[in-house]
C-alpha cells in the first residue's frame, strides 16, 4: 500500500517518454517533418506504431488503476461523508475508467486507418479525462476543508 503514489507518477513520466521515443523515431526515419507534428502522427508507421500503442495501452491500464486507486482512498477517508462527495466520486469513477479505455482506442486504431474511431477515443480520453480530473480538484477541495476542520476540531480540544 505504501507505494501506490508510483501509479499516477508512473503515467506521468511514461505517457510523454512515449511521445518523445516515437517522435524521435519518426523524425529519424523522416515519417513526419520535425516541426510540432501531430501527436498521433508520430505513431502511423510501424515500428514507432508498434512502440506507440504497446506504451499507450500500459499507460491506458496505469491509469485505470490510478483512477480506481483514487476512488477507494476517497471511499476509505469519507466513507460518512457528504452525499454529494460520495456520488461525484462513482461519477469520476467512471469517467476515468472511460479514458483510460480512450487512451486504449488511440494506441489501437491509427488516425490513418481507422480516423473514426482514433477520434472517438481522443475525445475520451482528452475530454473526459479534462472533466475527470475538473471534478476531482473540486473533490479535493471540498475534502481538503473537511479534513482541515476536523483537524482544528481535534486541536481544540486537545487543549
Amino acid at each position: 500500500m505504501g507505494y501506490l503514489f508510483l501509479l499516477p507518477l508512473s503515467v506521468t513520466i511514461l505517457v510523454p517518454t512515449t511521445f518523445l521515443i516515437t517522435y524521435g523515431i519518426a523524425i529519424a526515419k523522416s515519417d513526419v517533418t520535425p516541426a510540432f507534428p501531430y501527436i498521433s502522427d508520430t505513431g502511423t508507421d510501424p515500428p514507432e506504431s508498434c512502440i506507440f500503442g504497446q506504451l499507450l495501452n500500459i499507460s491506458a491500464v496505469l491509469i485505470a488503476l490510478s483512477v480506481y486507486v483514487r476512488y477507494r482512498q476517497t471511499i476509505e477517508y469519507h466513507r460518512n461523508g457528504p452525499r454529494l462527495l460520495l456520488c461525484l466520486n462513482k461519477t469520476t469513477l467512471a469517467l476515468g475508467l472511460i479514458a483510460a479505455f480512450g487512451v486504449s482506442l488511440v494506441a489501437n486504431f491509427q488516425e490513418t486507418s481507422m480516423l473514426v474511431v482514433h477520434m472517438i477515443g481522443a475525445m475520451m480520453a482528452f475530454g473526459l479525462g479534462v472533466i475527470y480530473e475538473w471534478i476531482q480538484l473540486y473533490m479535493t477541495h471540498r475534502m481538503c476543508h473537511e479534513m482541515s476542520s476536523r483537524a482544528e476540531g481535534i486541536t481544540l480540544h486537545a487543549n
